[in-house]
């Protein structure tokens, strides 16, 4: 039976993790706020399997072209569900905050 390890994460990694996990507890805690908030923590649970796998086959040094090209474009990938889902983490606080910001820049800019 193998044990269970945590592989060497690399520092985009770590950054991934990190955001992940933050904001995993900040849409977990605003659950009545955050629209299918479900969605959200189990796309993280889904990233985090991912990231663990792409680290878990680099550490065990299986070189195949296909894992080495998706280590390199899975943070790619993730960011294309992660930028439009802070329009959903910010509509926590405010309901329409690019209007707030652009009243903020037409103060300062005129």
């Amino acid at each position: 039976m193998k044990r269970f390890s945590i592989p060497q994460f690399n520092a985009v990694e770590v950054a991934t993790i990190c955001y992940l996990l933050i904001t995993g507890a900040f849409v977990g805690f605003n659950y009545q706020v955050i629209e299918n908030f479900w969605v959200h923590l189990l796309a993280r649970l889904l990233m985090l399997a991912i990231i663990y796998f792409i680290a878990k086959k680099r550490e065990n040094g299986i070189a195949k072209p296909i894992l080495a090209f998706l280590s390199e474009a899975y943070p790619l990938v993730f960011l294309s569900y992660l930028y439009p889902e802070t329009d959903a983490l910010n509509n926590v606080f405010y309901q329409n905050v690019d209007m707030a910001f652009v009243f903020f820049e037409y103060s300062i800019f005129g």
